[in-house]
């Protein structure tokens, strides 16, 4: 998996884990999903992982 892979792959689990997994603790998720506990830490406070940006991004 190259980097952008991994952080869209985690900006997805961030997605939902605030959407379905609402009453969870983190840790947990992290544990279950097989995920990096920090990496998940950080894309939560991260503001760009929050708000889907208002133009797509071409590559």
């Amino acid at each position: 998996m190259n980097i952008n892979e991994v952080g869209k792959y985690y900006a997805s689990m961030v997605r939902k884990f605030r959407t379905e997994y609402k009453s969870k603790n983190l840790h947990g998720v992290c544990k279950e999903h097989k995920v990096n506990y920090t990496k998940m830490l950080h894309c939560l406070r991260n503001d760009s992982y929050r708000k889907p940006s208002a133009t797509p991004v071409s590559l």
